[in-house]
């Protein structure tokens, strides 16, 4: 019976072990899975960051694109409606050096 008892301690004290063993394990495990998720959470992060300054970029150079075309257009439109302008002036003395020459 005592060595009956002696083999039942034996096993438990083996088992034991192996559950320690097998919490070490899962606590190393752990700690590699949190290390891991830092990383992709700061890999993550730095992406964003990234992406944001990108498409600050793109905006900034589509605002200038927008504000040179807008002048562009402005100066055009400043352009025509002075020869336009100058077209009626001209048209104008035309017609009253037309309309000296008959009176």
């Amino acid at each position: 019976n005592l060595s009956h008892e002696q083999l039942r301690v034996s096993d438990m004290k083996q088992t034991l072990e192996t559950e320690r063993a097998e919490r070490v394990e899962v606590g190393a495990t752990m700690l590699e899975r949190d290390r891991e998720v830092r990383r992709l959470m700061a890999d993550l992060e730095q992406h964003q960051l990234n992406y944001a300054k990108e498409s600050t970029a793109v905006k900034s150079a589509w605002q200038r694109e927008k504000t040179a075309l807008i002048g562009r257009a402005q100066s055009i439109a400043a352009a025509s409606e002075e020869r336009h302008r100058e077209t009626v002036r001209k048209a104008k003395r035309k017609l009253e050096g037309q309309q000296r020459k008959i009176a």
